[in-house]
């Protein structure tokens, strides 16, 4: 039974959260959000045998190569200042992610969770907006 799962789906429904994509054999969903200050592609992801539900949010612009080394400091300051989520950037094609990993062992999930998960990704974003883009601008 894919419990993580379908509570992404009904959390998704009940926010009316309209176009999103399910894979039920990879157990992910993709969809994208509006923040007040841009809009993000949003993925969670059930892992059922580790018992988590992970969320990875995209930021919408990527990190120009020449500004990986620099934008690594300004990651590194705004992960010691969140106590929940972690930014991660991709040395190689730049993509720059907020991620948030729930443990929901013995069955502790619910749509309340999910909408946390989602939530505190996107407002890590949203607090740390012009830092981001002035860094990724250099």
């Amino acid at each position: 039974m894919k419990k993580i799962f379908n509570t992404i789906i009904e959390a998704l429904q009940e926010a009316e959260i309209k176009h999103f994509v399910a894979e039920e054999e990879k157990s992910c969903v993709d969809f994208c959000i509006d923040g007040e200050k841009a809009t993000y592609h949003v993925h969670l992801y059930a892992e059922e045998d580790q018992e988590l539900l992970i969320c990875a949010t995209v930021f919408p612009i990527k990190v120009p190569q020449d500004r990986i080394s620099e934008m690594c400091v300004l990651i590194n300051r705004i992960n010691d200042s969140n106590l929940v989520t972690s930014l991660v950037v991709d040395p190689e094609d730049g993509l720059l992610q907020c991620r948030f990993p729930a443990t929901v062992d013995d069955g502790a999930i619910n749509k309340k969770i999910v909408a946390a998960v989602m939530c505190n990704t996107i407002n890590c974003f949203e607090t740390n907006y012009e830092d981001i883009l002035k860094g990724i601008a250099g």
